[in-house]
């Protein structure tokens, strides 16, 4: 009876352990690859840094009205997709194209620095942007 119980244990432990491994393998954001997706990883104490990606991706729309910008906000209360992207640093912002990530910005950033670092990775070009002209 002790064996048995044991061996219950064990494959219960065995089951759940797998469960969990497989949760970090599966891309909970997953986009097809001719699309981007951008996405802000945020949390309570960073709101007043994340201001400027806001800022920057409102000027991107205003700036490039024919491109599409999915954009998604990640919570620090989404564990299973701050693990899967291993986000450390609050605010990070991924740019995803299925599952390559194509940009990472982590930290406080200004509104330019993070318009030139979208228009560059999501090969936007436009002679007229400022901000390329320094």
């Amino acid at each position: 009876m002790r064996h048995h119980l044991s061996y219950l244990l064990l494959s219960t432990f065995l089951i759940t352990t797998g469960c969990w491994s497989s949760e970090a393998t599966t891309n909970p954001l997953a986009t097809d690859n001719t699309e981007y997706m951008t996405v802000l990883f945020s949390n309570e104490e960073s709101i007043l840094e994340e201001a400027s990606f806001y800022d920057a991706l409102l000027e991107m729309q205003r700036l490039f009205p024919e491109h599409h910008f999915p954009f998604q906000i990640v919570y620090a209360s989404e564990r299973n997709v701050i693990r899967y992207y291993n986000v450390n640093t609050y605010p990070t912002l991924m740019v995803l194209s299925g599952d390559d990530v194509r940009l990472v910005i982590e930290g406080k950033h200004s509104k330019e620095e993070i318009i030139n670092l979208l228009t560059t990775t999501l090969k936007i070009n436009n002679p007229e942007l400022s901000y390329h002209q320094h």
